[in-house]
């Protein structure tokens, strides 16, 4: 099977959602991305993923801080309440390919474009990684029956987890 992407090249309008240049990287048949969604929104299009490793640092700093695992992730990547109202599950993919990507941390920037919050800044700084072209193969809504009768590509990554975050927040 071919690398994902690897004709591709990192668009220059994306190059300041990071905070230093971007790191092209291959990455490797059962490699884990992650992904706070809110539910309801289309979770699996985006092409901004968080490595596994990296989301277990934050759940273990939220953790220890006695903070929901949305209060870490939200200011180290920078996301604006407006892209991801609740991120309220955590998503988690597998590789099934050889993927190229760009890893780097994430730039700081203002948590709303008018009103109060334009005036309050997510630092960033957490490690993100853009993964362009990533067709998941949802296991818990039947995506191969989709496949075969809607004429679907193959999937790059299976989707291994989706765990509920509201039930840890509600105490």
């Amino acid at each position: 099977m071919p690398v994902l992407n690897s004709h591709s090249d990192l668009p220059s309008n994306l190059r300041s959602a990071f905070g230093k240049p971007p790191q092209k990287t291959t990455f490797s048949p059962g490699e884990r991305f992650c992904r706070l969604v809110t539910r309801g929104m289309n979770t699996l299009e985006s092409p901004w993923w968080i490595r596994e490793r990296e989301m277990l640092r934050m759940e273990r700093h939220a953790q220890l801080g006695g903070l929901a695992l949305h209060e870490v992730v939200r200011p180290g990547l920078a996301v604006r309440e407006d892209w991801n109202p609740s991120m309220d599950f955590l998503v988690t993919v597998q590789l099934l390919c050889s993927a190229i990507g760009w890893s780097g941390p994430a730039r700081h920037q203002n948590a709303a474009d008018k009103g109060t919050l334009s005036r309050v800044a997510f630092l960033g700084g957490k490690e993100q990684v853009y993964l362009p072209n990533l067709l998941c193969d949802n296991r818990f809504t039947s995506p191969t029956e989709r496949r075969e009768h809607r004429g679907l590509p193959t999937p790059r990554a299976v989707v291994t987890s989706y765990r509920d975050l509201r039930r840890s927040r509600d105490g």
